[in-house]
């Protein structure tokens, strides 16, 4: 994984303390995570987009600000067929297939919305 700062891309390795070991290795066995990106309301305000993390816990759209009104496209990228919890990330290709789909979401954002200035992350 690579970090941007301005100009210059840092190389970056990220890490998931697990709580069962207290260890910062990856784990080497077990199921890869699946994820799911999925539109939950549909703005009228092609500029306005909400993503919302929903992978260590539930969603907070009951408590969204009330800035976050009908104008906003809200999509939610959460677990596929596991409940969000903060274990989740646990081998190296969670995180890989994390920064893939997120990489995705961006360019399909850019197909859907056109140039988009920012995108709030909850």
């Amino acid at each position: 994984m690579t970090w941007q700062r301005s100009n210059q891309k840092v190389p970056l390795d990220l890490h998931q303390r697990h709580r069962d070991t207290e260890a910062w290795a990856w784990k080497r066995s077990g199921q890869p995570v699946e994820y799911r990106v999925r539109k939950v309301q549909s703005g009228t305000d092609p500029e306005r987009v909400v993503l919302l993390l929903c992978l260590s816990g539930s969603g907070p759209r009951g408590d969204l600000r009330s800035e976050i009104d009908a104008s906003v496209s809200i999509y939610e990228l959460t677990l596929h067929k596991a409940i969000p919890n903060p274990t989740f990330l646990r081998l190296r290709e969670d995180l890989e297939t994390l920064e893939s789909l997120t990489n995705r979401f961006l360019a399909e954002i850019s197909k859907m919305h056109g140039t988009v200035k920012e995108i709030d992350l909850l």
